[in-house]
């Protein structure tokens, strides 16, 4: 069953290997699992943490959801076979594409013609299965078709431990050639040393906390860090005047329900204004009104 026209075997068992080991020819392109973080599209990771852990990894940490997702890779595969009557193959190989040698595959499974993808997901997360797979699984079958240039990758989901979802993806061109293309774009990033353009997110801000720790040392910074100081204070100033403007709209909306608890438009709840109990610990009980204004999406 195992045949990869368009990959090179560069281990023909990850399981007889380290995890460091492992890690570390993970880090020599980009996998499956790293093309959504590649293209800002993760919901585990940025362009930045993926390229601090590429250029400069810090010490692996290993957490249970991760663990136990490759504990049900097993059980997962056996029932989509149950399920779908397709046999599977387990070769722990990690690939290398020829044609683009900056992409690694490492799937969970094999079949005739195509791969097998094994999801642990939670039961909080069951909605995003609904339309099929997320996007960043998707985009994790298509970069593994590439590597391999086979034809069809199956998602086989366990949602909340009691209930099994299957989905087929096939090859897509037209995203194939712009998931390279994309790819092969932070790839040159990381070849280069130049680290992505910086975003906001929490995952972002902790990719670099953890990179860097304080030495002690001066640094004398040019222009353009004094710019980015001064675009600071201004966004300190717009957020501070925008807090300011939205605390004087919710007063006038407490005004305007006064007593009551509810306010309702044509029928709809627009905001809420409710009596809430915070239970005492080191203080008192103290009982206050908790204002909740309704997302436009939900009027």
């Amino acid at each position: 069953m195992s045949h990869w026209p368009d990959a090179e075997v560069i281990c023909e068992d990850t399981d007889a290997i380290p995890r460091a080991q492992w890690l570390a020819l993970r880090r020599e392109g980009l996998g499956g699992s790293d093309a959504a973080a590649a293209l800002g599209l993760s919901p585990f990771a940025t362009p930045v943490s993926l390229y601090l852990d590429k250029t400069d990894p810090q010490p692996d940490v290993d957490n249970e959801r991760f663990e136990w997702g490759r504990r049900m890779e097993g059980p997962i595969a056996q029932a989509f076979t149950e399920k779908t009557g397709i046999a599977i193959e387990y070769r722990p190989v990690m690939l290398r594409s020829i044609a683009y040698p900056f992409m690694l595959a490492n799937p969970d499974r094999f079949v005739e013609g195509g791969i097998l993808e094994c999801k642990n997901v939670g039961a909080h997360n069951a909605h995003e299965w609904d339309d099929g797979p997320p996007l960043h699984y998707r985009l994790q079958g298509l970069h593994y078709l590439i590597v391999t240039g086979l034809s069809v990758v199956y998602f086989a989901a366990l949602i909340g431990g009691s209930r099994l979802v299957i989905y087929e993806v096939k090859r897509d061109e037209e995203l194939i050639t712009d998931l390279v293309k994309r790819e092969e774009a932070f790839w040159t990033l990381v070849t280069l040393r130049r680290m992505p353009e910086i975003d906001g997110s929490d995952t972002t801000k902790d990719a670099l906390v953890a990179r860097y720790e304080d030495k002690g040392e001066t640094i004398e910074v040019d222009g353009e860090f004094i710019e980015l100081v001064n675009a600071h204070h201004v966004a300190a100033m717009e957020v501070k005047i925008a807090k300011e403007r939205l605390d004087t709209i919710d007063n006038k909306i407490r005004a305007a329900m006064g007593d009551a608890s509810v306010a309702t438009f044509e029928g709809n709840v627009t905001a809420t204004w409710k009596a809430q109990t915070r239970k005492g610990y080191a203080v008192e009980e103290t009982t206050f009104r908790k204002l909740d204004i309704k997302k436009a999406k939900d009027l």
